[in-house]
């Protein structure tokens, strides 16, 4: 995906949230000492709770997305039971170009 930050103006992605990226060493806690697994160290909850904000983030705009995505297909469908060329083109352009932003 390109961003997960808001859409501009554009309609292109905005710049996404730079969360730390998860621990390299999965044996050591952010203090150094050997991890317990399963089990999260005081020292990890802030590097969990911005994670887990930028994912929720992440899929609410995917869930956005899909429902856009939902009713343009549903158009493109109508549009082909028709035979509104213009309806089915249209709508079909935009379904496929929505669907990049998931499917790169």
């Amino acid at each position: 995906m390109p961003g997960l930050g808001p859409r501009n103006e554009g309609g292109e992605w905005g710049q996404p949230h730079r969360a730390r990226p998860w621990p390299t060493s999965p044996s050591k806690t952010a203090a150094g000492r050997p991890a317990r697994p399963g089990r999260a160290e005081l020292e990890d909850l802030g590097t969990i709770h911005e994670l887990t904000y930028t994912l929720e983030n992440a899929l609410e705009k995917i869930n956005e997305e899909v429902n856009t995505m939902a009713v343009t297909l549903e158009e493109v469908h109508l549009g082909s039971e028709t035979g509104d060329f213009e309806r089915v083109n249209s709508n079909g352009a935009a379904y496929l170009d929505a669907a990049q932003t998931l499917i790169p």
